[in-house]
């Protein structure tokens, strides 16, 4: 009993980098998707609202990763497995993820559609910089010939019982499969 006790206490009380309360998570299924931008705009009417944000996959599952990120500085012969996730404007901030260096994405730049990263703090670590050096620095991943505007700080985007590996995010509307409101 005690065992099981002490696991319990575990799970409601592990730190995982966001906050983890009052975090809906919704699959955006048959044409929700297309009218993604409407929905979230009728969602973030309602005042028991603060957040809305759509992603890949569910920010505590995040199964996908790649090799073929590029950097300048890297080694070519380096193989590295990042992993990747779309995801929508104001991530960090419906999750509560805070920043280790940099922004995050916004509608008041352009580039950060399509063409900007946020990468954890495991990121710079692969590229041989600190957190504030990586930011502004050309990232090649997921397609993508972008620039890293962002480090947020590590979060657990898998089980707890796994490291924290490297992830970087792109604002990549056609891949949003998941909404996560904030209550």
């Amino acid at each position: 009993m005690g065992i099981v006790s002490r696991q319990l206490d575990y799970m409601r009380n592990k730190k995982l980098g966001y906050d983890k309360e009052q975090l809906i998570y919704l699959p955006l299924r048959g044409d929700t998707p297309k009218i993604y931008t409407a929905f979230k705009e009728e969602l973030l009417k309602n005042p028991l609202i603060s957040g809305v944000i759509a992603t890949h996959q569910p920010p505590t599952s995040i199964g996908s990763n790649s090799w073929g990120a590029d950097w300048d500085g890297k080694d070519p012969e380096r193989r590295v497995l990042i992993g990747t996730g779309s995801v929508d404007f104001d991530y960090p901030e419906t999750m509560k993820i805070d920043m280790a260096a940099g922004r995050p994405f916004s509608k008041a730049f352009s580039t950060d559609l399509g063409r900007a990263f946020l990468v954890n703090e495991e990121v710079p670590k692969l590229m041989g910089l600190d957190a504030a050096s990586a930011v502004g620095k050309r990232f090649d991943f997921m397609g993508i010939n972008g620039t890293i505007i962002g480090v947020m700080k590590d979060f657990h985007y898998q089980s707890v019982r796994n490291a924290i590996e490297p992830l970087a995010v792109a604002v990549v509307p056609a891949n949003l499969r998941f909404a996560v409101v904030r209550l």
